[in-house]
């Protein structure tokens, strides 16, 4: 909100993103809305105001992005969603709600500090944050200024508090609230309200062809190779696959909401795309059992996609009937948990609930995982150590050893 920012600058996203269009040749149809879908035999046909696209294999990369206001609050239609925004020195001297408390509420407090006064944020569960959590799902810790400023009495209030209505008179809007240790209602006076209240994923017509959704975002319910659980053929990429929760192992989700968590399951997608319907298997070279070891240490200390996507992603090796050791590359963890394969190793990298980082261990023998462990962890999370190749060499000495 106040122009500075750690992420790239939009020129040099479309920048780059032209740049992956020209090496790849790929054919992009700009100004080309998504209106709706329909089936003819095997096929999908994609509708638009430039015409139909017929595809055996759509997939939808759209995002959980149309904006999300609470149906049962009356008078929300005095509020502005987060999408409508200002700029910010136009709240000036205002008071300000925000009705929510996760990253896109304190995300707003941030950016108006400076402007507003006082910001009050209230929604019936308490704030939590990332560095707490462990986890990019609690608000980010680029934020919590505004939080610091509540706990200071800075000007700042976070209620744990449900909202009632609002209601709209003279001199600006009452935001009628109700705590939620079932206290007295109460009232706030405020000049603006806004609804940090999230976003749906807007699949358009895709449940009538049997897309199956779930929880008040419209997630869709996908399979471990992100395709739809209901409406075979129908595969999501991007953010909207955070729908796919996987092992939540320590209740700690994926990071599959944001670009570098994302970015690595497409690949799973498009492996198993070009597998099915193109006869293109993923590579699986041969491992020398000398090297074993220390290849699977090498991805717990350096592989982006087990440090990106904790818990979620991981490296397998398998032994074949013949006896040869093959990577298996990067999989879906809990896949590889749930799945019968030939048996072998995946490591993961994973958080626990008390903030150690260290490397997970699941085996598979006659078929199955019949086992997990961790191994130890590391102040500088460097794995390749003598006590951790003893350590995975006892583990896994049976299967690949």
């Amino acid at each position: 909100m106040d122009g500075s920012s750690e992420f790239p600058s939009r020129a040099e996203m479309e920048a780059g993103m032209v740049a992956f269009v020209e090496r790849t040749g790929l054919v992009v149809r700009y100004d080309t809305p998504w209106q709706g879908t329909s089936r003819d035999g095997e096929w999908f046909v994609l509708h638009t105001p430039a015409g139909d696209y017929r595809t055996r294999v759509p997939i939808f990369s759209v995002g959980i992005a149309e904006p999300r206001l609470p149906g049962d609050i009356p008078g929300i239609e005095h509020a502005a969603h987060y999408v409508d925004t200002r700029e910010a020195a136009s709240y000036a001297g205002k008071r300000l709600f925000i009705l929510g408390k996760a990253n896109s509420g304190f995300e707003l407090a941030s950016g108006l500090l400076q402007w507003a006064s006082p910001i009050i944020l209230a929604s019936p569960r308490p704030a939590q944050l990332s560095v707490n959590l462990h986890s990019l799902g609690g608000v980010r810790a680029r934020y919590v200024q505004p939080w610091e400023d509540a706990v200071l009495s800075g000007g700042v209030f976070v209620l744990n508090a449900a909202t009632e209505r609002i209601e709209r008179h003279a001199d600006g809007l009452a935001v009628h609230l109700r705590r939620t240790d079932d206290s007295e209602p109460f009232v706030v006076e405020v000049d603006e309200v806004i609804a940090a209240t999230g976003f749906t994923a807007p699949l358009l017509d895709l449940p009538d062809l049997g897309l199956g959704a779930f929880g008040r975002s419209g997630l869709p319910s996908m399979t471990n190779s992100y395709e739809s659980a209901t409406a075979p053929g129908v595969f999501f990429a991007g953010t909207i696959t955070q729908a796919l929760s996987g092992l939540k192992k320590y209740g700690i989700p994926a990071n599959s909401g944001a670009v570098h968590g994302h970015r690595y399951n497409g690949r799973l997608a498009v492996d198993a795309i070009a597998a099915r319907y193109f006869g293109t298997e993923r590579p699986r070279p041969d491992v020398d059992p000398s090297e074993v070891v220390e290849r699977l240490l090498a991805s717990a200390s350096t592989a982006p996609e087990l440090w990106h996507q904790k818990s979620y992603l991981a490296h397998a090796l398998s032994r074949d009937p013949d006896g040869r050791i093959r990577d298996e590359g990067i999989v879906s963890l809990a896949e590889y948990v749930d799945s019968v394969g030939p048996d072998g190793v995946a490591i993961t990298v994973e958080t626990d609930d008390q903030g150690s980082i260290h490397p997970a261990v699941y085996v598979r023998r006659h078929g199955r995982v019949d086992a997990d462990a961790v191994l130890d962890d590391d102040p500088l999370t460097e794995y390749r150590t003598a006590g951790h190749r003893a350590q995975l060499r006892s583990l896994i000495g049976d299967v690949l050893g």
